[in-house]
């Protein structure tokens, strides 16, 4: 027996509410009582601003939210890989296991596009054994998301590691921080076939999506990993 989206979605949602009566709980997240309604009781699909507030809200996994796949919350995805630091001597942070990745300072857009500078905010530290399995740890940065274009995979003020190690999309696509028209910007990133052009999209349905070729941008890097401030 097929278990439909919508019902997936409303279990999903159950679970999120726990004690709290559905419609008291989508007022605490911010969502209308006839959206809701539509949503809860008639199978409506769940928009990207409304899924948005929820996970703001909740703290919860953008694709446990929409999927039902992987981990509920992102602590869950983050435990045991990431601790902040200024320098390994000050925190005691055994260089045999961890490498500290910048955090650079400025915003790297999910919309319009901004130049980030290139000071240093601050210090990620990550295991040692789970960044060697992504590459170089020396060609990769951190840098902070602005906008809400790919929401809502990737929010207003994230933190994202940036992976320069590759500089070509692979045949599943990704999402990739690249140079068009001298801006940088984060976007989901697939080929076209046959003509291996390339299809530059957001998360976010409110933005139209275009075709380029390989030529008129250029690929920064791939973003691996993701960090969110729940506060």
């Amino acid at each position: 027996m097929m278990v439909s989206y919508e019902t997936n979605l409303k279990n999903r949602l159950a679970i999120l509410m726990g004690n709290k009566k559905p419609f008291r709980w989508a007022k605490e997240i911010g969502i209308n009582a006839a959206t809701f309604n539509r949503i809860w009781n008639k199978g409506g699909q769940l928009k990207s601003d409304h899924a948005t507030l929820i996970i703001k809200k909740t703290g919860v996994s953008a694709l446990w939210l929409i999927t039902g796949e992987g981990p509920m919350y992102e602590y869950e995805r983050q435990k045991g890989r990431m601790m902040v630091a200024e320098n390994i001597e000050k925190y005691n942070i055994p260089q045999d296991e961890f490498v500290l990745i910048p955090v650079v300072q400025g915003r790297i857009s999910a919309g319009g596009g901004l130049v980030p500078d290139n000071t240093v905010e601050m210090k990620c530290a990550f295991k040692k054994e789970w960044i060697a399995k992504k590459g170089d740890y020396k060609n990769m940065s951190m840098i902070r998301i602005q906008g809400d274009s790919m929401s809502p995979t990737l929010l207003d003020g994230d933190v994202v590691l940036v992976n320069h190690n590759i500089q070509v999309v692979g045949a599943a696509g990704g999402i990739y921080a690249i140079t068009f028209q001298d801006e940088i910007i984060i976007k989901r990133i697939n080929k076209v076939f046959p003509t291996g052009q390339l299809k530059i999209q957001s998360d976010n349905p409110s933005y139209e999506s275009f075709i380029v070729d390989p030529a008129q941008i250029i690929i920064n890097g791939k973003v691996i990993w993701y960090a969110r401030n729940l506060e």
